[in-house]
């Protein structure tokens, strides 16, 4: 429904003009001033749970989500396939809010990134002391460009089966990073990944890489961005905040290897120093969950027609 108001929230001070009131769940949304690498204007999901409407005073904490080379185009249904937003679409409660922009074409534009991000904080009630960045595969590499560029604007960062340039590894040192990568990959390497975890570490920073012995382009998606269990990278999000000190992690806790998909039982992933508790068997967790198959179809859509590391339309 369009209706005339003041965009944002309180202390916002933007003139009145006619938009499209928030919706709860996932809604399309059309940048008003933020455009892409085509020059034309982006679009992004955006999700608000439940707590957005029921607590108008509270400002959440929002996850920032770039996407993969195969969910370029105009069509935001096709975010949906993997990753949090296809987690999204009947869940209410979930912890944060979300914002996952789509490309018409090209790569990921810090600059646009950081400006859309912008936008979004000056409409919507999110706090910009926890905004959370994270991205898969053409969006891992866009999500280590944009950090690099502005790591003060985040409070934590999570790239998954990416890259990022060697050379950016001491501006990075403030910003806590849980970064992911199969492997199997033969699409994107994990060579150069892990070795800008580890330069980041040896430069003081505080960057865990979690290795999946099995995993390839595509299928470490799901236990990543799973809600079951206790693979709970959310929880990791939500423990930090811009600005807190931060800590080099343990030698044994830097690089960290698990069996990962393919292996016999799906690896239980918890955050550094959260909870013991198990994961229930892969038979007792609901397999139909929307985008999973998606999730396991990922590879072969997100590396088709993509060239080997280090071609930059990864």
């Amino acid at each position: 429904m369009l209706v005339t108001a003041v965009l944002g929230w309180p202390g916002n001070t933007r003139a009145a003009e006619t938009v499209e009131a928030p919706a709860r769940g996932i809604s399309p949304v059309t940048a008003r001033a933020i455009e892409g690498g085509s020059h034309e204007q982006w679009r992004y999901l955006l999700y608000l749970p439940e707590r957005y409407f029921q607590q108008p005073t509270e400002a959440l904490p929002v996850l920032l989500f770039l996407h993969g080379s195969s969910a370029r185009g105009k069509d935001l249904e096709m975010l949906k396939r993997y990753g949090p937003p296809s987690r999204l679409k009947n869940e209410p409660n979930f912890p944060m809010a979300m914002v996952a922009p789509q490309l018409p074409g090209g790569g990921w534009d810090p600059a646009s990134v950081l400006a859309l991000l912008d936008e979004v904080l000056s409409i919507y009630r999110f706090d910009a002391d926890r905004v959370y960045l994270s991205g898969v595969s053409l969006g891992g590499q866009g999500s280590w460009d944009v950090a690099a560029k502005a790591p003060g604007r985040f409070a934590a960062f999570a790239p998954v089966c990416g890259y990022g340039d060697l050379s950016d590894a001491p501006r990075l040192t403030k910003l806590p990073i849980w970064a992911f990568h199969g492997a199997l990959d033969d699409i994107v390497p994990l060579a150069p990944h892990q070795a800008l975890v580890e330069a980041i570490n040896r430069a003081g920073g505080a960057a865990r890489l979690s290795i999946f012995e099995h995993g390839d382009h595509g299928n470490i998606i799901v236990p990543v961005f799973a809600r079951e269990g206790q693979n709970r990278i959310y929880d990791w999000f939500l423990k930090h905040r811009r600005g807190q000190a931060v800590s080099p992690l343990p030698v044994e806790q830097q690089i960290e290897h698990l069996p990962g998909p393919g292996a016999a039982k799906i690896p239980v992933v918890t955050p550094p120093a959260a909870s013991t508790a198990t994961e229930p068997s892969p038979q007792a967790q609901p397999r139909s969950q929307p985008g999973e198959v998606w999730d396991l179809l990922f590879r072969l859509l997100d590396g088709n027609g993509a060239k080997p590391h280090p071609e930059p339309q990864l």
